[in-house]
């Protein structure tokens, strides 16, 4: 191999490189680009629930094991692990409860559950999710089992 083929394979790499991760910082701002500027990350409360490395899927974009999650009384805070910042550029943010509508339940097989937040249609973790139907916003309960005034955190 020439030096001028070595150069031309290593330009036509990085440009493809650059390409990529393009093509999927603009997915992440067509899909959560809105929902990051409409809700602001947030401190979570100290007695809030954590988990590392959940999947949460946003329309077309899956960050599968790229999210980790803080819950408590008045929002889900999504907090993106390094991979999801430095390729797609994604932002921490805090969805209050009552923005998250649940859709559906949850299968025992893959435990996650669907959601809509504006536009927008998300999926993630059930543990989680769940909690947008335990207060008096979102999706609310059922009459048959009416939503508890206030949300009990998974320990």
């Amino acid at each position: 191999m020439t030096l001028n083929t070595a150069l031309v394979i290593s330009a036509v790499t990085v440009a493809h490189g650059i390409l990529v991760m393009g093509a999927v910082r603009l997915i992440v701002r067509s899909t959560i680009g809105e929902l990051q500027r409409q809700y602001p990350a947030r401190t979570p409360s100290p007695n809030s629930v954590s988990r590392s490395f959940q999947s949460f899927a946003f329309d077309i974009l899956n960050l599968g094991w790229c999210v980790h999650v803080h819950a408590d009384e008045s929002y889900l805070h999504l907090r993106p692990a390094w991979v999801a910042r430095a390729i797609g550029g994604m932002r921490a943010m805090s969805i209050p409860w009552d923005a998250i509508a649940v859709k559906g339940k949850a299968t025992l097989r893959y435990a996650m559950l669907s959601a809509r937040v504006g536009n927008v249609t998300m999926v993630g973790p059930a543990w989680c999710l769940r909690l947008a139907d335990a207060g008096d916003a979102g999706s609310g309960g059922t009459p048959e089992s009416p939503a508890p005034s206030g949300r009990n955190l998974p320990t």
